[in-house]
């Protein structure tokens, strides 16, 4: 069961270039834009999401092309998130685990930048402004919703026997090939031909 709350908050939100905020008198009140099952994106998700996507884009496109991507990809924003929050909720009930699959990443992230330790690649990320935590949890994250998607697909292509003997008879040209022959000696009467003529047709029939 899904839940969206706060759908026309979210529109007057991107309106206003994202200056409205959720502060009372006393502390801050984190808003809920979606209610997905038992978990929920907050205003804070939205708009860490919403951020990336707007530097992504910047560096991507200029002008016109820019206005009309964030137009389109913003809009989709939220639906984008409440997708992957339903791969990765039934990631968790399919009892999925990843950890070998995000150890080997980052070994190769390791190797490929002729590191040793975790703790290097620490130090060379938090010199980028990255955070080696949460940037593991989302290579985590990406497994997990590739996965369920995989197993998905996986379980619903199934090919009967007798669809692969249709497509066989079908389509017969696609499993036969043209004969071949392999000549293991040529006789050319030298008796009729001069020297000349037989050099100028073993040339011929070797080209």
């Amino acid at each position: 069961m899904i839940k969206k709350i706060f759908t026309f908050f979210i529109s007057c939100w991107l309106l206003s270039g994202g200056l409205l905020s959720f502060q009372g008198k006393k502390k801050v009140v984190e808003a809920i834009v979606a209610i997905v099952n038992d978990d929920i994106i907050t205003l804070s998700d939205f708009k860490k999401e919403h951020d990336n996507l707007y530097m992504l884009l910047r560096s991507q496109y200029q002008g016109e092309k820019f206005t009309q991507q964030y137009k389109k990809l913003s809009q989709q924003l939220l639906d984008n998130m409440i997708t992957e929050l339903l791969l990765l909720q039934e990631a968790r009930k399919m009892g999925m685990d990843v950890s070998e699959q995000v150890k080997m990443a980052i070994e190769n992230i390791k190797k490929e930048n002729g590191l040793e330790t975790d703790e290097e690649l620490r130090r060379i990320m938090l010199q980028q402004g990255i955070d080696f935590d949460v940037w593991k949890k989302k290579i985590e994250e990406n497994f997990l919703k590739q996965n369920v998607i995989y197993s998905k697909i996986n379980k619903e292509i199934v090919i009967d026997d007798s669809e692969v003997i249709s497509y066989y008879k079908q389509h017969p040209e696609e499993f036969t090939e043209p004969e071949e022959y392999t000549l293991k000696a040529i006789y050319l009467d030298g008796e009729k031909r001069s020297r000349v003529e037989i050099e100028a047709l073993k040339e011929k029939i070797l080209a």
